[in-house]
């Protein structure tokens, strides 16, 4: 499946998740693991929630499209030569090394210092409590979800990071600027009112008041000892972990460079249909998710839900919005395989073997068992499909974003 089709869909699976969290003080962005399993193709649901014949729901299957025309849906328009401004091309030493004493923090490999002050780009440890505020202004009762202790933070410019063994996350705006330059063992208080469109609704524009502790600030160097005991001897010192971060950073930000690229070229595409078979699977696929987490919600947690409800919560006003909605995702895959076409781009038969062979060794299978499973025409286009975004990225030329 391309990958504009596993974004979509992720992130449609990932908007239901968020129905499910409640009142959390962390933004979405700590969210990171798809709500549901990939998907059971047996699953007998219908549009209407009743159970159909048992035939399964058909699977929406992008790669069809290689055996399609794509100038029958598709005109293009200028995918190539473009100036794609970035935020981010590259990583200095500097940010390389601050990603390196993110991770001993929080593996705890830190050395836990009792005075001085929060400033960026240092990690601190913080406890908070956050209260309503009355309308006479006064101090009201805590809030659900609304405190915590022995948390891992950091600041960067208006951004209040939070550290996890799951990862970064986002703090509600107005924490980065109330806690910088508040002082190691300090007790303080920040007024924070919550956005009106808060996703939380019962939290939506309520006036706040969080007492906040420092508890100490994080110090870490590196050495080749820690290095080696880390990673496991996978790497013998700080200079070869270094470039391992390094090249996995860089990875991300090319990554979300393509991104911005394609949806640039997505802009400058114009698509004149789509595909009706495999619209409606799509859009099927998607009303069975949205069936699915209203029984996952009433079985597992005693919440009764309605389609429509989701829906709302969703952001779709109705099935026909839903519908819109797969109509825009299978756009961006005719796309994709509109710029595959145009750039005639294949598989060698060197790149074939590669791939073939690296399937036999993951899998432990033998080349007959394999070819089975996946056939040699299945393997040249998804060998087509991984080789794509390289392909495009470098037909095309990043530059930083100039601050305005």
């Amino acid at each position: 499946m391309k990958k504009s089709t596993i974004i979509t869909v992720v992130a449609f699976a990932l908007g239901l998740a968020v129905l499910t969290l409640g009142f959390i003080l962390l933004t979405d962005n700590n969210i990171s693991n798809k709500f549901f399993a990939p998907k059971d193709t047996t699953t007998t649901t219908t549009t209407t929630g009743k159970p159909n014949s048992g035939e399964p729901l058909p699977e929406y299957d992008p790669m069809k499209f290689f055996d399609l025309d794509m100038t029958q849906y598709v005109t293009l328009g200028q995918y190539k030569d473009l100036v794609i401004e970035a935020d981010k091309i590259e990583y200095s030493d500097e940010e390389i090394d601050f990603e390196i004493y993110k991770v001993m923090c929080v593996a705890g490999d830190l050395t836990k210092v009792y005075e001085g002050k929060v400033t960026e780009k240092v990690v601190f440890n913080f406890d908070y409590t956050g209260y309503l505020t009355k309308e006479d202004g006064t101090l009201g009762e805590k809030f659900n979800g609304g405190a915590a202790t022995n948390q891992l933070a950091y600041i960067n410019g208006n951004n209040f990071v939070t550290l996890s063994s799951n990862g970064e996350g986002g703090f509600i705006d107005g924490f980065a600027q109330g806690m910088i330059n508040a002082s190691v063992g300090e007790t303080f208080k920040i007024d924070i009112t919550f956005p009106s469109d808060y996703h939380a609704p019962e939290m939506a524009g309520k006036k706040t008041v969080f007492e906040v502790k420092v508890n100490f600030i994080a110090q870490a160097e590196p050495s080749d000892g820690w290095v080696k005991q880390y990673s496991k001897d996978k790497f013998k010192t700080v200079e070869e972990y270094k470039k391992s971060v390094k090249d996995e950073l860089e990875k991300e930000i090319k990554s979300a460079n393509v991104n911005l690229l394609w949806k640039q070229i997505i802009e400058n595409a114009t698509v004149t249909s789509v595909p009706q078979e495999q619209l409606d699977i799509l859009y099927n696929q998607f009303v069975a998710e949205v069936e699915s987490y209203v029984l996952y919600s009433e079985y597992y947690f005693g919440t009764k839900l309605d389609f429509n409800g989701v829906l709302t919560k969703l952001g779709f006003k109705n099935t026909d919005e839903l519908r819109d909605y797969a109509k825009e995702v299978i756009e961006g895959d005719l796309i994709y395989y509109a710029v595959i076409q145009a750039e005639n781009l294949t598989a060698s038969d060197e790149e074939y073997r590669t791939l073939l062979d690296t399937i036999i060794e993951q899998t432990g299978k033998t080349e007959e068992d394999v070819l089975k499973t996946y056939s040699e025409d299945y393997i040249r286009k998804q060998i087509v499909l991984n080789k794509l975004d390289d392909h495009v990225y470098d037909l095309n030329t990043f530059v930083l974003k100039t601050e305005e």
